[in-house]
């Protein structure tokens, strides 16, 4: 996958742009994260380079489209922790992921 939009949908029918994230640059957009509508965040920015620089690492369902939507609910706080965890052991330790600033 190429390009990855991320979306806000604070309200059923209300959807603010929060940034695209482009594995390449083109005439048309620079290569990583581009925030839109004033959105900013760096650890937005450096979990989605760390999760497009290391797709073949990430599981895909077989059935699944080359196009798709996926909604993510707030994480319960367990959910940040081991994730944060999850990231830094990886990070740290597993020279087969390659790193945001890659």
């Amino acid at each position: 996958m190429d390009n990855v939009s991320v979306w806000s949908a604070k309200a059923w029918g209300y959807h603010d742009l929060l940034c695209d994230y482009w594995t390449s640059s083109s005439p048309a957009h620079p290569s990583g994260v581009c925030f839109k509508n004033g959105h900013g965040s760096d650890k937005l920015a450096d979990s989605l380079g760390f999760i497009m620089k290391n797709q073949n690492q990430f599981t895909w369902p077989a059935d699944a489209g080359s196009n798709g939507l996926v909604l993510i609910d707030l994480p319960a706080t367990d959910e940040s922790r081991d994730a944060a965890t999850w990231m830094n052991q990886v990070r740290g330790s597993d020279a087969s992921f390659a790193s945001a600033a890659d």
